[in-house]
């Protein structure tokens, strides 16, 4: 099957984060020099304030930017850093590296399960589920940075043969795991080292470290909708927690 590149609206706030972007690596925002200040940001973009600090604070966390009270944001890096931060406080915050990131989808299949894959998915060992696998890259990087394989428990054949069209699984990944239609999301991360197919497709070495992750997704209905595995090539991605005591 031919790939397809998933294509979804971005939020505001990633759109002037993006063009922000694009000046500093263009020269528009030379080195050293201050960028406009939020009130700026937000008078010239017709943003709020809070969409406006946003937008700062993705430039802050990809490295570009150092942003001091009273003394503007300062242009400390022309190039994008090799690595992609997740930064994490929220289900949200969680979720918005599908923003942050480009998912292509390059094939969607019927699956049987085996005995793993089954009890994540609270069904039988043997049975048919939807698989499709991916590969992320970040928006101004060629280069992988984590391959997908996301497992939907689909009792429907009629439903899983029409869905192995990838613009139909996109559409339907797109919309099942969409924030708004989630109420908890699981994570769980561990490490694990790359074997010749996964080195091949992140365009590792055999043997290279990698951050896997398995997520698990329940709707607003409390139905356990996916299970996803994501493996990270560990030069390329860190993961961070912020915790705040309540």
């Amino acid at each position: 099957m031919a790939a397809t590149e998933q294509k979804k609206r971005k939020p505001r706030y990633r759109e002037v984060a993006d063009e922000l972007t694009e000046g500093i690596l263009t020269g528009k925002f030379p080195l050293h020099s201050i960028l406009p200040g939020e009130n700026e940001v937000a008078a010239q973009y017709g943003l709020s304030r809070h969409t406006a600090r946003e937008a700062m604070r993705i430039l802050e966390q990809n490295g570009l930017i150092t942003r001091r009270r009273r003394a503007g944001s300062m242009v400390v890096n022309d190039e994008l850093p090799t690595r992609y931060n997740q930064k994490v406080q929220s289900v949200n915050d969680l979720l918005q590296y599908g923003n942050a990131s480009r998912l292509q989808v390059i094939d969607s299949q019927e699956h049987i399960m085996d005995e793993h894959i089954a009890q994540l998915l609270q069904s039988d060992a043997g049975k048919p589920c939807l698989k499709l696998d991916g590969i992320r890259y970040q928006h101004h990087d060629n280069r992988p940075f984590a391959f997908t394989e996301i497992y939907f428990n689909i009792p429907s054949k009629a439903t899983r043969t029409r869905l192995q069209d990838l613009g139909r699984a996109i559409k339907y990944v797109t919309r099942k795991l969409d924030i708004p239609n989630l109420r908890t999301v699981e994570q769980t991360l561990t490490a694990e080292n790359a074997n010749g197919t996964l080195a091949k497709v992140l365009e590792l070495k055999p043997g290279a470290a990698t951050l896997r992750s398995l997520r698990t997704y329940v709707d607003i209905q409390d139905k356990l909708i996916a299970v996803a595995y994501s493996w990270h090539a560990g030069d390329l991605f860190s993961y961070s927690t912020v915790l705040t005591k309540v």
